[in-house]
Formats: C-alpha cells, structure tokens, sequence
C-alpha cells in the first residue's frame, strides 16, 4: 500500500495498543509493529534508533507521523 495508508494504519493500530494495553506496556510491544512497517524504507534504521529512544507515546506517533511525512513529501514509494 502507498506510505499514506501504511503510516494510518500503522498509526490507528499504535494508538488502539496504547489505549488497550496502557501507556508502557503499549510502547513497548508497538517497537515490533513499527519495525515491521517501517522495514526496508530509505532511513529506516535511524528512524527506528529514535522511537527506541522516545519516552512517551505522544512523542512516537509524532515521530512516525514525521518520518512518514517526510518520506511521502519526498516522494518515495513503498
């Protein structure tokens, strides 16, 4: 699917987690998902080395959100 839609989906499905599972526990296993989905983009290990790094889950989804964004502004396909 286009970067759009897997940045939504990948976005709805984080905070369904973090609402499900709370806060923490939902951080925590969204790492795997957003290594799933951000897998095989340009950046993506950097990218990935951040979200490690960030504290709360406001601060993830602005970082998926930007990395996504930037990605689509670029025009990288999937």
């Amino acid at each position: 699917p286009p970067l759009c839609i897997q940045r939504d989906t990948l976005l709805e499905q984080l905070q369904d987690m973090f609402s499900h599972y709370g806060e923490n526990p939902g951080a925590r296993l969204a790492l795997k998902h957003i290594c799933w989905y951000s897998r095989r983009l340009p950046g993506s290990a950097k990218f990935r080395a951040e979200v490690n790094q960030l504290d709360s889950t406001q601060a993830i989804l602005n970082r998926i959100s930007g990395f996504y964004d930037s990605l689509i502004e670029a025009g990288i396909s999937n």
